[in-house]
């Protein structure tokens, strides 16, 4: 959604509107059962979604409060 949204494939009908932002969780049995696999992936949703917020905040569709 994040590609249609920077490249103006899709329009915003509700400028004035302002989601609240929310968190995303990765859960876990336990933190010693954590495998490697499952650490890379965390790290690199991490990653991914810090990138694609950073170009959001940009274009101007997500406020930088988003971070606080």
């Amino acid at each position: 959604m994040s590609a249609d949204i920077l490249t103006n494939k899709v329009v915003n009908v509700m400028p004035h509107y302002t989601p609240r932002s929310s968190e995303l969780w990765l859960v876990f049995p336990s933190r010693q059962s954590i495998k490697p696999a499952a650490r890379l992936l965390r790290d690199m949703l991490k990653e991914k979604t810090r990138e694609i917020l950073d170009k959001l905040i940009i274009k101007g569709v997500v406020d930088k409060t988003v971070f606080d």
